[in-house]
């Protein structure tokens, strides 16, 4: 099966897609983190994933964040 790309997930579906990737509880222990600031994606929220390797990095949804993250 080939990996998929997906660009935009509802608010709705982002606890099913974190349960999916197993970080869910992470996410309610609030021990997920952006990978650029360092904060509690339960603060700022999830504003971008992507995979490196066999691991998953996160980053919270403010702007300079997201850039910085695009960026590595």
């Amino acid at each position: 099966m080939k990996p998929a790309e997906v660009t935009a997930v509802q608010d709705k579906d982002g606890m099913a897609l974190l349960d999916l990737l197993g970080v869910g509880d992470g996410y309610r222990a609030g021990t997920l983190r952006c990978a650029v600031c360092g904060t509690p994606l339960r603060e700022h929220c999830l504003g971008a994933a992507s995979k490196r390797d066999d691991s998953y990095r996160f980053a919270c949804e403010r702007l300079d964040c997201l850039e910085e993250f695009h960026r590595a």
